[in-house]
């Protein structure tokens, strides 16, 4: 594994010395931390997988108490039971949420993993007595925070406003992200 530093404006500037903007290769990877993040990926997986085992079906005919199920039109996916995996995949919203929450997860890990360089660079030359690089480690932790919060939340609204209305809201996610270079 190879490992890379980015140096922006505010880095050169800090440090100067004969340093210039740009990405610099930085030793061949042994300094661990490429292989931290394997084995952050590891238990990830691991636990992913043992949380799963402990979902579990309602037996038949079990209902929250004082819940009537709303009539469901004859010939539904919720009236005939359940879809596997192979029925849901030829519709064509499994590939739409698929493709979203792809580019979601893409669009924000990109801006999570570059955020620090984002403030220090674009408001460190107008706010420099605020953005000091611990108010940008601060910054990159409650984006991550709310990140994590949005996981909860997302599911939440999307159970209150529904599926369809999300997809559209997540669909915004890329072009906005595209949109950021030219931003700021």
């Amino acid at each position: 594994m190879v490992e890379v530093v980015v140096a922006g404006a505010s880095d050169v500037a800090k440090y100067g010395a004969g340093l210039q903007e740009g990405v610099y290769l930085v030793g061949s990877g042994s300094t661990g931390a490429g292989m931290a993040f394997c084995t952050l990926a590891g238990v990830h997986c691991a636990a992913m997988l043992v949380g799963s085992w402990f979902f579990k079906l309602p037996r038949d005919g079990w209902a929250p108490k004082g819940w009537t199920p709303p009539p469901q039109p004859a010939g539904s996916v919720v009236a005939s039971g359940s879809m596997g995996h192979l029925q849901a995949m030829k519709t064509p919203q499994f590939y739409l949420m698929w493709t979203l929450i792809c580019g979601n997860s893409v669009s924000g890990l990109v801006l999570i993993s570059s955020a620090k360089t984002i403030m220090t660079d674009v408001f460190a030359g107008a706010l420099p007595l605020v953005v000091t690089g611990a108010f940008a480690t601060g910054y990159v932790s409650a984006i991550s925070a709310a990140n994590a919060g949005g996981r909860l939340g997302w599911a939440l609204l999307s159970d209150w406003a529904g599926r369809r209305n999300l997809f559209f809201v997540f669909g915004l996610g890329a072009p906005l992200a595209a949109a950021v270079p030219y931003i700021t």
